[in-house]
């Protein structure tokens, strides 16, 4: 955490662009209008982030999402920084977000919902 000098403010004013505050508007109109699906949650995270973006369940812990973003959001300090510590993404209740970077391409379904998706044609799953 962060140290805390004595008289030191805790919080500070900072001035958004057009682009930033507008961000924040969007994803506080996605939060309000929640649908706790991944579909929904993907749909927003895309929307917000230009669409280099994915939300799945690791299947171990129902209760923990990775949000896995391209390097579109990378290059970006202030959506890295909203998306990872304003909580403003939705998310159903009492779940857990955890945030990674993506591989250039993801393996799985979709190719034509999903650009960054493999698919089933690229790749083997066994060396031979």
């Amino acid at each position: 955490g962060r140290w805390y000098v004595e008289g030191e403010a805790f919080r500070e004013v900072i001035l958004l662009n057009d682009f930033e505050f507008r961000f924040l508007i969007k994803a506080r109109i996605w939060k309000l209008y929640q649908n706790p699906s991944i579909d929904y949650l993907t749909d927003a995270l895309q929307a917000l982030t230009g669409g280099d973006a994915y939300i799945y369940n690791r299947g171990s812990n129902p209760m923990e999402m990775t949000v896995a973003y391209g390097s579109s959001v990378l290059d970006d300090s202030f959506l890295k920084f909203a998306i990872e510590n304003l909580d403003i993404l939705p998310r159903p209740v009492g779940v857990k977000y955890d945030f990674e970077r993506a591989s250039e391409k993801f393996f799985g379904f979709g190719d034509a919902e999903f650009l960054n998706n493999y698919g089933f044609s690229v790749g083997r799953f066994t060396d031979s």
